[in-house]
């Protein structure tokens, strides 16, 4: 018995040490899917990417002439960044007027490579220039989750 338990032990340890690294994105490599993404982004460059939801808030609602300079802020400076694009005026304003949704593309680097994670911070950064005048912003997309390009700034 102690030896089937010990026998039990060693194999689930050695399978975990064999497993390799777990998926992160939504991507099967090699699969049917996977090679129509890639000829897509081949022949349709521009409109592949990863659209990222950016959500405002401002207690004193988004309405007032400083919340909009800062949302404006925040698109210009995100633009202005490499890999950055379609960054989108606010898309939605909720009935209090209190929080808006709007989006950007990303078009660069994916998955989680330093690269992406370079990329986060500086959008993050863009996003301290909004802050600042009273609006906070939120990104929803898979590359603002743990570093990489998926949670909230």
């Amino acid at each position: 018995m102690l030896a089937w338990v010990g026998l039990l032990a060693v194999l689930i340890v050695g399978g975990g040490a064999l497993a390799g690294d777990f998926a992160n994105g939504a991507r099967l490599r090699g699969s049917d899917s996977d090679a129509a993404y890639e000829l897509l982004g081949r022949a349709f460059p521009q409109s592949t990417g990863e659209t990222v939801t950016v959500a405002y808030a401002s207690d004193a609602g988004l309405d007032r002439p400083e919340a909009q300079a800062a949302v404006e802020r925040f698109r210009v400076a995100a633009a202005a960044i490499e890999h950055v694009d379609e960054v989108s005026p606010l898309q939605e304003l909720s009935s209090d007027g209190k929080t808006g949704v709007g989006s950007f593309t990303f078009t660069g680097p994916t998955g989680s490579s330093t690269a992406v994670t370079e990329l986060v911070a500086e959008v993050k950064a863009a996003s301290e220039q909004a802050r600042r005048g009273g609006v906070d912003i939120d990104f929803a997309s898979w590359g603002f989750s743990e570093g990489g390009l998926n949670s909230t700034a």
